[in-house]
């Protein structure tokens, strides 16, 4: 290994995860490994598998990934490509971004409106094993869109300063 290697971790420890995204994904995520974990165990080891874990756990998990959305878009800290950072000043990086913002809210609004008809449509619909609404799965679709749009209208502000000369980035 190189010892001019200065690359900090991948996991930025130093930021306090007290958001409420991060304390309600935390916690989906341990009923998730539970379920997980509790159908392995009447699966191969009880050989009488609880269809309504497995059930459970899958739509846990969309919920996982839409609150980590929040929380990732919140921080604008989702992947992209940073070289741009590094090669082009400030301000053109911060219109570039300004662009992608505006395109990403166009996303989200679209996803409210589709995700609430969608939710609406699927009144009457159950989950086969554990019998409840589909709707309430679907339902996180719209709400997160519609947090993490409220989270790109501040990103917007912000850049839109930045380009004004408003702020020092």
């Amino acid at each position: 290994m190189d010892n001019e290697d200065h690359h900090g971790p991948l996991i930025d420890t130093t930021i306090p995860r007290r958001m409420p995204e991060f304390i309600i994904g935390a916690g989906l995520l341990v009923v998730f490994v539970a379920l997980t974990v509790t159908q392995v165990v009447t699966r191969y080891a009880l050989n009488a598998p609880l269809q309504w874990t497995e059930e459970l756990a899958a739509h846990l998990l969309i919920w996982m990934v839409f609150i980590g959305a929040i929380g990732v878009h919140r921080r604008d800290t989702h992947l992209r490509v940073e070289m741009l950072d590094e090669w082009v000043p400030p301000r053109v990086v911060a219109g570039i971004r300004l662009a992608f913002d505006f395109a990403v809210l166009i996303v989200l609004v679209l996803m409210v409106k589709s995700g609430w008809d969608l939710y609406q449509s699927m009144r009457f619909d159950k989950l086969p094993a554990l019998r409840w609404p589909i709707r309430n799965i679907i339902i996180i679709a719209p709400i997160a869109s519609a947090i993490m749009a409220f989270y790109s209208v501040g990103h917007i502000i912000g850049r839109i300063k930045l380009l004004q000369g408003k702020t020092d980035g």
